[in-house]
């Protein structure tokens, strides 16, 4: 299973630090340059790719944060990044399983190769995608669903820095219009899944048969972000909402 990696351009610190953590893992990577959304073409790249960021985000007067508003250009600028980053993939490659890493993501060396040797050689239960991370909204002691010994059941997840797809997952998502209707990685895959409280937007989307999501027990504690949140904020969490 190869590792593909979406990295900014202009974080060239993250791209030294998560090409030199890959090499020692000794696994085969292609690291991606994803769009940023200070770019001054990216409404430009936007129309070019035929996408367009998801119009009925915000709940007014909704008391959770991420709901009171719309789509902000942080979300939609990961999210053209990733379905370009999927679209390569199947693209280049014949492989039925793919490692999707943000370059923010940092692990202990050698944890990485045993997780994906523990993702190749068990059973995925028939999930479409499984979670190498990822936390609760209410933190990182929430106790998932057991599976068996190796998953649990995710069933709100954020934090999607470290996902293997089904082939057949993303071809779903992308023929089924992710492209019109940028937003939130998580969220959407949530969506996708049936394991968020939006599924007025799973209505919006003809979401109808849920995929199956599975999270690896524990990896929130093997795989995580590395902590420049002042940094991460600025790319994602705080950039300015999109107006449509």
């Amino acid at each position: 299973m190869k590792a593909w990696v979406l990295n900014l351009k202009h974080r060239e610190d993250r791209y030294r630090r998560i090409v030199k953590a890959l090499a020692n893992e000794g696994v085969d990577y292609e690291i991606f340059h994803g769009v940023y959304w200070k770019d001054p073409d990216f409404f430009k790249t936007l129309s070019l790719n035929d996408m367009k960021i998801y119009k009925n985000w915000k709940i007014e007067g909704s008391p959770v944060k991420w709901y009171n508003r719309g789509v902000n250009a942080g979300e939609a600028a990961v999210a053209m990044s990733t379905i370009l980053m999927w679209e390569k993939m199947l693209k280049e490659s014949d492989d039925d399983m793919f490692l999707c890493l943000q370059d923010d993501t940092v692990w202990k060396q050698g944890d990485l190769k045993i997780l994906m040797n523990l993702v190749e050689n068990t059973d995925h239960h028939g999930a479409d995608l499984i979670y190498l991370c990822g936390y609760h909204t209410s933190g990182y002691d929430y106790k998932f669903k057991p599976i068996d010994k190796w998953y649990e059941e995710p069933d709100y997840v954020y934090n999607a820095h470290a996902i293997v797809y089904k082939r057949t997952a993303i071809e779903h998502m992308i023929a089924n219009g992710y492209c019109q209707h940028l937003m939130s990685l998580d969220e959407y895959l949530m969506i996708q899944c049936h394991t968020t409280h939006r599924m007025d937007v799973a209505e919006d989307l003809g979401v109808v048969e849920p995929m199956k999501a599975i999270k690896v027990k524990h990896s929130e504690n093997i795989i995580q972000q590395v902590n420049d949140m002042d940094k991460v904020i600025s790319d994602i969490a705080d950039t300015p909402e999109v107006k449509l």
